[in-house]
């Protein structure tokens, strides 16, 4: 999911409005599934939480990479700022 976003990210830096409609598009078409991973990581146990982390930290942080000057250049843009506090918090 952080790749698909983090492509989409990359993909519009160009133009803020867009990405936070297609950002909002992907939270929309992915909504129930991020709800129910989130719950499903909070209750999991501590050690299977670090197998998991173990395994895709590498993918986390090549995703976390590109999306992130994306993020930061259109952070302020309204609908990209609603949609990360929406997804991330």
């Amino acid at each position: 999911m952080l790749e698909e976003a983090a492509a989409l990210i990359h993909a519009n830096e160009g133009n803020c409005e867009v990405m936070g409609k297609r950002l909002d598009e992907f939270r929309q078409r992915h909504n129930e599934f991020l709800t129910g991973f989130e719950t499903l990581f909070e209750t999991m146990p501590q050690a299977e939480r670090k197998v998991v982390q173990a395994r895709y930290r590498a993918r986390f942080k090549a995703a976390w990479a590109k999306l992130r000057p994306g993020v930061g250049k259109c952070k302020q843009e309204p609908t990209v700022n609603l949609v990360l506090q929406k997804l991330w918090g």
